[in-house]
């Protein structure tokens, strides 16, 4: 794993940092979120190796709503400029629970990506 962290991340893992320091936040809170922040670390070192090799990157991206339905699919990321701009789009948009997160590589080149799919408790009707 590289040693390098991609200014973003290191900038918004010290903002959360500064609003913990102002806050009196309990030492059980401040390890949830460095243990967040690590795995949003984690993740972006991920992407930006496969970017390097390979020039894009594959996401899967599943959902839920308030509703109770669902949605998965996985798209092709070529920087990671343009999946923080998706995941912020999301986020002002959603009503529920979403989660963006790298599609495992097999050793022969392939991936298992989401199947497109969209539905759940209102379908039924």
């Amino acid at each position: 794993m590289s040693k390098y962290v991609d200014i973003k991340t290191y900038k918004r893992v010290m903002m959360q940092v500064s609003i913990i320091g102002q806050s009196g936040i309990e030492i059980n809170q401040l390890k949830t979120i460095i243990m967040k922040s690590r795995w949003f670390i984690n993740r972006e070192n991920e992407i930006l190796k496969r970017l390097l090799k390979d020039g894009f990157c594959y996401i899967n991206y599943s959902s839920t709503d308030c509703d109770g339905c669902t949605c998965e699919t996985s798209f092709k990321v070529y920087s990671l400029e343009e999946l923080y701009t998706r995941e912020d789009d999301t986020a002002e948009s959603t009503d529920g629970s979403f989660a963006y997160y790298v599609a495992t590589q097999y050793t022969d080149g392939s991936h298992d990506l989401n199947e497109d799919y969209c539905g759940g408790q209102w379908s039924a009707f």
